[in-house]
């Protein structure tokens, strides 16, 4: 299970989009979903790239890791956004 953070009021929840996760939160609230991240394919590069979508924090900036295969891509991205997510960063 992934990490998830509650605002102190209890009116915002923060976690990396999980299906189990997202079925527990929607029995309590509604659920907005906003895309983070894009895992995508360099073709000059050959490798995957991870480019951040978060309005206000590295909004259009790619990470400068690569990988050679788009599961490694997603699971450095998973780890990256709830450690962002952990440290209040987002």
């Amino acid at each position: 299970m992934g990490f998830i953070r509650i605002s102190p009021d209890g009116k915002g929840v923060v976690f990396v989009h999980d299906d189990f996760l997202k079925a527990v939160v929607e029995r309590h609230c509604v659920v907005k979903i906003n895309r983070a991240t894009d895992v995508f394919y360099d073709n000059t590069s050959k490798m995957w790239k991870i480019k951040m979508l978060l309005r206000g924090y590295m909004h259009g900036v790619c990470l400068p890791e690569e990988f050679t295969t788009r599961q490694d891509a997603i699971d450095y991205e998973k780890a990256y956004l709830e450690d962002l997510i952990r440290t209040h960063k987002i």
